[in-house]
């Protein structure tokens, strides 16, 4: 059996600046992500991948939920995710650093 890969501080520090894993969770394709119908939280791919590279990095999650794929580069908040920081990378310069 496989070691899991455990990132170094220096990619947790990259992709969980604030120390918090934070992800954009696409509610639009059902097949990636939807919302549990009992208990309204998110649940699918999407939201398992998200969760799994918060523990390998030590982290806590937060996930910020979307009703389509548009809606998180729209987003004022989208400047947080890693997933969409070279979209909107406000945070750090105004020009893109990937």
């Amino acid at each position: 059996m496989s070691t899991p890969f455990r990132p170094d501080a220096a990619t947790a520090a990259l992709l969980a600046p604030t120390g918090r894993l934070r992800a954009s969770i696409n509610l639009g394709n059902p097949i990636l992500a939807g919302l549990d119908a009992a208990s309204g939280e998110p649940r699918g791919v999407s939201v398992d991948l998200a969760r799994a590279l918060a523990e390998r990095l030590g982290v806590p999650l937060d996930l910020v939920t979307f009703p389509a794929a548009r809606s998180p580069a729209a987003s004022p908040m989208s400047a947080f995710s890693p997933s969409t920081r070279c979209v909107a990378p406000r945070w750090r310069s105004p020009t893109p650093t990937c």
